[in-house]
């Protein structure tokens, strides 16, 4: 019935505890000219082995522009026809915890967004080669077994069109260290660095289009070092990094035009001293936790 849907846009398939696999003769087509399936959701269904794309007519997966799969804990591999492919711009996985491997994901060159969200299985590295689709513009990654060797032709830096990356775990270390970051970034989230103490190395001071960095859940997060931040950054944000004492004159960009603290106590306690509020002043948008302040600026 799904096959022979050629009006069929959309598709979203959730909690089917018997479905395996989804379809051995390919996604639905068009037909005299109608748009083929454009979006693929499947949800929570736990027994989901494996996903068929028809390698003999790649005309009935190529009009296929979003999948998204969350929760289907038996999926080992995404399909080895990824190349048939050609007009997905998003591909979203979480929680497909027994996830191993996604082939083929650099020949998807229509591919726009790519979201990944706790693959725990997942093994990703850049040293074997160029792993990512070349014209990416957006990138969510958080998995712990994805790794990052020092300068490789393979890694972020060959992304062109990359201006939003959020990246979670100890692996955004190596890119804090080194200038592995393409600089076409403008909005750029680290998040759940659990072993590092301070920022230091040059890994953003070379992202000269940067305008919006947040650190967020950086449990062990205590101090960041002079001259680690690129100049050009607009907006700064903290949320929930406990352990941050305080922030130095000189570590914040001169021409910051908003700083946020969210849920950072010892940094907040700091700026209730007036010598250290005095450090901030000259930003024009200060959001201490929500809390308002008497300062010569704008406190929202």
């Amino acid at each position: 019935m799904i096959l022979t849907s050629t009006f069929l846009h959309e598709l979203e398939l959730q909690r089917i505890p018997s479905l395996t696999a989804f379809p051995e003769d390919g996604l639905p087509h068009s037909l005299d000219g109608f748009p083929a399936l454009q979006d693929l959701s499947i949800q929570d269904c736990k027994s989901l082995e494996s996903i068929f794309i028809s390698e003999t007519s790649s005309s009935q997966s190529s009009m296929l522009r979003k999948l998204t799969l969350h929760s289907c804990n038996a999926l080992i591999s995404l399909p080895k026809q990824m190349d048939t492919l050609t007009t997905l711009e998003e591909l979203l996985v979480s929680n497909c915890d027994t996830l191993r491997s996604l082939p083929g994901l650099d020949t998807l060159t229509s591919l726009k967004s790519l979201h990944l969200w706790g693959p725990q299985g997942l093994m990703l590295s850049f040293s074997e080669g160029p792993c990512l689709p070349p014209n990416l513009q957006s990138i969510y990654i958080e998995s712990p077994r994805i790794t990052v060797p020092p300068m490789t032709e393979g890694g972020f830096q060959r992304l062109k069109d990359l201006s939003r990356l959020t990246i979670a775990g100890d692996m955004v270390n190596a890119l804090l260290k080194e200038p592995l970051l393409p600089i076409s970034l403008v909005n750029l989230s680290i998040s759940k660095l659990s072993t590092t103490k301070s920022l230091k190395g040059n890994g953003l001071r070379h992202l000269l289009s940067l305008e919006n960095l947040t650190f967020s859940k950086c449990s062990e997060l205590e101090s960041c070092s002079k001259d680690v931040f690129p100049s050009t950054l607009k907006s700064f944000r903290f949320n929930d990094c406990s352990a941050l004492e305080s922030l130095s004159e000189d570590t914040l960009p001169s021409f910051l035009k908003r700083l946020s603290i969210w849920r950072c106590p010892l940094l907040e306690a700091w700026y209730e001293n007036k010598e250290h509020w005095s450090n901030i002043a000259h930003i024009p948008v200060i959001d201490l936790n929500g809390n308002r302040h008497t300062s010569p600026v704008t406190v929202i």
